[in-house]
């Protein structure tokens, strides 16, 4: 990035902020950054992989950008153009905070990205999957921050998974306990493993954590009607520990700390449901807003 291309104005409320021995340093990093840029033919949009020895360049990068942190680094399909060795000598000095693994359509990008991972065990790992892995390798996945497994042809109606069995239930509680957030195309939970789902997200630690799926509609109106919610029940409603914040065009609860979305739900349809599980009070001015008053009213 040339800072010195940037508007005046800018500019000079930047360097008012800046002592002289800063700005200088600023400077004497633009002209090498120019240099690097050049030999190893990067451009804005991105790198020159014809490039016959990037080895040399990358000893350069790596010289320059030392104790460099990423809070997130993304890697989106295709990013085959590059070996999974030039990615790792990319980042040999740098911190990754984050990796977000993007369109993995395949069990080869898959372990690919793993393997990448695998060289900065302290980051951590967002994934999305656009297919479906085998169960020995799904259940086999190092924790991750957020796990999205969700076909690229699948869509909520049921007739366009024939290609995509759901995850079934113990699976996917297997894979609620592995992760931090999982975003599944459709699982078979039934209504005791709804609950289950809801304590495991509750239990733990103090990380954010949640659960997202497509379901039938069957296994949602029995967990309802099993917890005493009928089509009469009205938001701001409290059925034992369930407390009811929505009750239009879906149904939205709280368990404790937990919040509990069953969107597109209608008691006397069929459709699908969008369920949502997470940790967390819900922020002011929300549906959950008026919670805060009453907790500390009592």
């Amino acid at each position: 990035m040339d800072f010195f291309a940037l508007p005046d104005v800018f500019l000079r409320k930047l360097m008012r902020t800046m002592e002289i021995k800063d700005r200088m340093r600023m400077r004497l990093m633009a002209f090498h950054i120019s240099g690097v840029r050049q030999e190893l033919g990067w451009g804005a949009r991105g790198v020159d992989t014809s490039n016959a020895n990037p080895a040399l360049p990358i000893r350069k990068w790596n010289r320059f950008f030392s104790g460099i942190t990423f809070e997130n680094f993304t890697l989106d399909y295709p990013y085959q153009a590059f070996t999974i060795p030039f990615i790792r000598d990319l980042l040999r000095n740098v911190k990754i905070g984050r990796f977000s693994f993007n369109n993995e359509r395949c069990l080869a990008d898959m372990e690919r990205s793993l393997e990448l991972a695998r060289g900065h065990p302290a980051s951590k790992i967002a994934m999305k999957l656009t297919f479906v892995p085998p169960l020995n390798k799904l259940q086999s996945l190092p924790p991750m921050e957020t796990l999205t497994i969700w076909p690229t042809n699948v869509t909520a109606a049921p007739q366009n998974r024939t290609d995509y069995p759901p995850i079934t239930a113990d699976i996917f509680l297997n894979l609620v306990a592995a992760h931090a957030s999982v975003h599944v195309f459709y699982a078979t939970v039934g209504p005791e493993e709804i609950m289950r789902v809801i304590e495991i997200i509750l239990s733990a630690d103090s990380r954010k954590r949640s659960a997202n799926w497509e379901s039938g509609h069957a296994p949602i109106l029995a967990f309802l009607k099993c917890r005493g919610l009928t089509n009469r029940s009205q938001a701001r409603e409290r059925i034992g520990e369930f407390t009811i914040t929505c009750v239009t065009r879906a149904v939205h609860l709280r368990y404790r700390s937990c919040l509990i979305r069953f969107d597109h739900f209608e008691w006397a349809g069929d459709r699908d449901v969008s369920v949502s599980i997470e940790n967390g009070q819900g922020a002011p001015g929300t549906e959950y807003a008026y919670l805060y008053a009453d907790s500390d009213s009592e």
